[in-house]
């Protein structure tokens, strides 16, 4: 939801969505786009995206 990146919510859904398409073999490009998060959200999302592949 609109909230998903928030302070509070820690962006869950946005981490099991990129955890999820790394794991797709067919999937090979992963594009974000979202309200702007929290701070500390944004850096677990940013590792999150890195560790993807």
């Amino acid at each position: 939801g609109g909230r998903d990146l928030s302070e509070e919510v820690g962006g869950l859904t946005m981490l099991q969505g990129i955890a999820a398409l790394a794991k797709d073999t067919f999937t090979t490009v992963l594009v974000v786009i979202s309200k702007p998060p929290s701070d500390s959200v944004a850096k677990k999302v940013v590792f999150a995206l890195e560790d993807s592949g």
